[in-house]
This record gives structure tokens, sequence and C-alpha cells, in this order.
């Protein structure tokens, strides 16, 4: 099956692609008609979580749900996939390393690195894929979260992007895209377990299930780095699990 294919064709059946957008939310989600208002922007999916792990030599699909794109330009190709795919090959920059980008590798990293050695935040982005659970972008001052009403009503399309994206990992940052899976995929998507904090749970998606890490957005500083630091042994040992019950 053609992942990218599956994803693209999800986004123009749901008439949010970033070339044609054509939602139906569109004037809920930007009622004064702001003109800073950006239409969705697709997701940034690696070339070899693309290919999968038995094609990759074993490294599972690690998919990060984010809160929303806070600041976007009007290009339309630039927010397709092969536009994000060129975004970042051309600003390899991860910023800070207290931002979310960083963060982003780094646990991408300290999850992957198990299954192939040598991989850095320089070099794990081709591992892993980003999307976000707000699609369309406000362009607020200061990189601020998009208001409310933008998450809530995206939630109906997660379900179907999640499993045309087909992970093997699952990791939300921060509330919003906790409550995409909580709220938006309630009744679509079978929870095995019970998300608590610092623990995991898995999801039943339409290729199978999907082990599911919760974390503090890196924006909220303190709550991430003590919830990161106290939990990242343990996700490593599950996801090291899961991936070893699969080829048994």
């Amino acid at each position: 099956m053609n992942l990218i294919g599956d994803v693209n064709r999800f986004y123009q059946e749901n008439k949010i692609s970033a070339v044609g957008f054509n939602c139906g939310h569109l004037s809920s989600c930007n009622p004064q008609n702001n003109q800073g208002f950006v239409k969705a922007t697709e997701a940034y999916i690696g070339r070899e979580y693309e290919r999968g792990a038995a094609s990759n030599g074993g490294v599972p699909r690690l998919l990060f749900l984010s809160l929303d794109p806070g600041q976007e330009n009007q290009d339309e190709s630039g927010r397709s996939i092969e536009g994000q795919r060129k975004y970042v090959k051309d600003h390899p920059d991860l910023g800070p390393k207290n931002r979310h980008w960083f963060r982003t590798h780094k646990m991408a990293v300290d999850l992957l690195g198990q299954f192939k050695s040598g991989l850095t935040e320089e070099t794990v982005n081709s591992y892993f894929a980003h999307t976000r659970s707000a699609k369309c972008c406000m362009n607020k001052s200061g990189n601020r979260q998009a208001d409310w009403q933008l998450f809530k009503n995206c939630r109906e399309f997660i379900p179907g992007e999640l499993n045309a994206l087909r992970p093997d990992i699952l990791v939300t940052q921060g509330d919003m895209a906790m409550e995409a899976i909580e709220k938006g995929a309630n009744n679509v998507i079978e929870r095995i377990g019970e998300q608590k904090e610092g623990g995991f749970a898995y999801l039943k998606l339409s290729h199978g299930s999907v082990l599911w890490i919760h974390t503090y957005h890196p924006s909220s500083y303190g709550n991430h780095f003590s919830h990161y630091n106290g939990s990242i042994e343990k996700w490593k040992r599950e996801v090291g699990k899961l991936m070893k019950q699969r080829r048994e």
C-alpha cells in the first residue's frame, strides 16, 4: 500500500489539502475573515517513516501529534507533504534545545535509537512523521496557540489521518493533542488500557494496535522536562517490547 497516496487521498476527500482546501468549517474557524489566517498544512512525513519497519531495517513508524502550526506562510505548495519535506531539508537548524522542534527530534532519537545505531537529532527526521491537531493557522502574534474552535472542528479528521499514516507509535504533545484522541476519536478509535501520567495506552487503528504516549508540550517547560525525564526509560522499554512482539 502507498502511504503517501493514502494520506493525500484522505486530505483530498475531506477537503483539507493544502492545495484545493475547501473545508466546511472555514467560516467557523475564521469568522472575521482575518487575512492572516492560513489554510491547512499537511503532515511532515520522513522518507524512512514512509518505508516502514519492514523496509528500513526495523525502525518503527513514530508519529508526533502536536498542537497547531502557530505561524505559517501563504504558499500552498510549501504546506503540502512534499513542501513540508523540502522545508525540513532546507532548514536543518532545530532551534534552541528547550523548544518544541528540538525536543521532538530528541524524543525521536531516544525512542528509535535502540533500533538503529548512530541516530542523532540531525539525522532522525527521516524516521518520524509530524502532524497537528488543528490543521489551519491563525498566525497569532508571538506564535500563540490557535483558538479552541479550530481544535474542536479538526477533531473529526484525526482518526482518518492516523489510519492513513499507519504509525507504530503515537506521541501526543500537549492537552489539545490528547483531547483529539480522547474526544475526537471517541467511539472511533478503540483504546486499550488507560492513559495515566507517565504511562501509556494502546489504540486500535485499521492497521493494528498502536502504542500511545502522551507528553506535555515542550512550551510547558517545567512540566515537560520533569515528566519526560521521569518517564522516558519506561517509554523506551515499552517501544522495545512492542517491536519485539511484532518480530516474533
